[in-house]
């Protein structure tokens, strides 16, 4: 009978939940917030499926994507490491440049290790990192909804002022400062 891998030990981390741990290198417990990490920072994590039977694969993906092998640090900790109850803990670290072709285009890079036992269970968890030079300006008012983030519509509402402005005519919109513009007087 599988027995999925338990969260782990330590600050700040549960031992009651289920699922891979990672743990980001120079930063205490767990960050639940987007880690910033800015184009040329290496980024370098630790994934640990622990007390599960059989011995979890873990495979660590970006945005989706399983990353390359020569992203993965081989260590001696890669062999599960038996423990009381012949369960096993998995380790598999991750260490990369971060660059900017890994960030989507609202700045961000989703990182997840996938901790798979026996081809039939799969839990994971995620990191989010952030680049800080993408951050998207905040809109305000009639263009954005309640969180900042642009309404998906807000092309649409460009389209229409500017097919307004186009049937109106911009001479019934501006009138005389219009014409005085045009016409290149001071009077």
């Amino acid at each position: 009978i599988p027995d999925p891998p338990d969260g782990g030990g330590g600050p700040g981390m549960s031992h009651r939940s289920v699922g891979p741990v990672i743990r980001v290198s120079g930063r205490l417990g767990i960050d639940r917030s987007p880690l910033e990490y800015r184009p040329g920072e290496v980024f370098e994590a630790l994934c640990i499926a622990s007390r599960a039977y059989p011995p979890a694969e873990l495979a660590w993906f970006i945005n989706g994507r399983r990353v390359p092998k020569h992203f993965l640090l081989p260590l001696q900790s890669m062999v599960p490491r038996p423990e009381a109850f012949n369960t096993f803990t998995t380790e598999l670290w991750i260490k990369f440049q971060v660059e900017d072709v890994h960030f989507d285009r609202d700045g961000h890079v989703q990182l997840t290790c996938n901790a798979t036992l026996a081809h039939q269970y799969t839990t994971s968890a995620h990191i989010l990192l952030e680049n800080p030079l993408m951050r998207r300006p905040m809109l305000s008012g009639f263009f954005s909804n309640t969180c900042g983030r642009p309404v998906e519509g807000s092309a649409s509402i460009c389209a229409l002022c500017l097919l307004i402005i186009a049937l109106a005519g911009p001479r019934k919109l501006y009138g005389e400062s219009l014409k005085h513009f045009a016409s290149g007087t001071d009077n």
